[in-house]
């Protein structure tokens, strides 16, 4: 199992995953799996197109992101006009904007509350998680008021 599922089944009732798209500019059909892949989330299909993006990744191609879709139930025409449609592009541009102001030049990169992680472990997780968990804890205690306040 890799280790972000490891991360999300420990610790699911204490993360959320937020997942950002940066298409690499070297990879030229990276923007097109970006949009296809918000074409199948709109449909709820997400990580279902995601895994068959990657398990797929030596044999892209326009006709392959496509098919892909097609294999979970979205429609060639619906992949064809989703990749073109403006708020889908401009939500991932604001994803690479994002990403870029984050100091991102590569991926896979994983924050955890806007800090990066560098150690993508199991342990390197929970280790970031379990004190981001704690630092919330100490600051949402209230100190209580003196005479003096």
């Amino acid at each position: 199992m890799p280790t972000l599922e490891q991360v999300l089944e420990k610790n699911n009732d204490k993360v959320k995953l937020v997942v950002k798209h940066y298409p690499l500019k070297m990879h030229n059909l990276a923007l097109m799996a970006a949009t296809a892949s918000m074409v199948a989330h709109k449909k709820n299909l997400f990580w279902q197109y995601h895994d068959l993006l990657f398990k797929n990744a030596k044999e892209l191609s326009e006709e392959k992101i496509i098919s892909l879709g097609n294999e979970i139930g979205i429609s060639p025409d619906e992949i064809k006009n989703g990749i073109e449609t403006l708020p889908i592009l401009e939500h991932i541009y604001k994803d690479i904007t994002d990403a870029e102001k984050a100091g991102v030049n590569g991926i896979p990169k994983v924050f955890i509350n806007g800090k990066s992680l560098n150690e993508r472990t199991l342990s390197g997780f929970q280790i970031m998680i379990d004190n981001v968990l704690h630092s919330n804890k100490s600051k949402a205690k209230v100190k209580p008021m003196s005479k003096d306040n």
